[in-house]
């Protein structure tokens, strides 16, 4: 039995003679692979480096085969979905995991429960998401504001994007069931 030269999959040309993984291989290989391209890492430039991920519908050893995972700076760790990928008619099966910044999503690209959007900054920035702070007497409880507005759920009689103030035409109370009451009209 030879053993078989470096298995590089045709992502660098540059490898070395290891005796150790020779011995690891049962002496069927000692190549090493040296200075791996095309975002691959490994002994045989088989893995792909952190923030992309392998395209099992290309063929390995095709440059592309790495492909960037899209996580808006908030992830660079994503596995791939064929059933995305066969969604989006081939375009992209990356699926982002531990999205930071309290995003979610497979492009880490939402916010999370209890955050909304900051429309005046980038999806990219770590501060696009805001918490929430729904006024804990005006708004309805164990309900989040809208993920995209910020909006928190007031309760009737209630207004403002934290639930916060009374309606024009009501005026507060001391009741946190009924914060908000209608006004009486001082003619009646």
């Amino acid at each position: 039995m030879s053993w078989r030269a470096c298995q590089c999959g045709n992502h660098t040309n540059q490898c070395i003679f290891s005796v150790k993984a020779f011995k690891r291989s049962g002496g069927i290989t000692g190549g090493i692979c040296l200075a791996c391209q095309h975002h691959t890492e490994g002994s045989n430039c088989d893995q792909c480096i952190i923030g992309y991920y392998r395209d099992p519908n290309l063929t390995i050893g095709n440059e592309h085969e790495c492909r960037g995972c899209d996580c808006n700076l908030h992830s660079n760790s994503c596995v791939f979905s064929n059933q995305l990928y066969l969604m989006s008619m081939k375009v992209s099966g990356g699926v982002c995991q531990d999205c930071q910044h309290n995003t979610v999503g497979r492009r880490c690209h939402n916010c999370v429960t209890g955050y909304y959007r900051d429309w005046t900054k980038p999806v990219s920035h770590d501060q696009v998401c805001l918490e929430c702070r729904c006024h804990p007497i005006g708004s309805i409880a164990n309900q989040h504001c809208d993920r995209k507005t910020g909006q928190c759920p007031c309760k009737p009689g209630v207004v403002g994007q934290a639930c916060n103030r009374c309606q024009e035409g009501y005026k507060q109370t001391r009741l946190p069931d009924s914060p908000c009451i209608k006004g009486k009209n001082k003619l009646n």
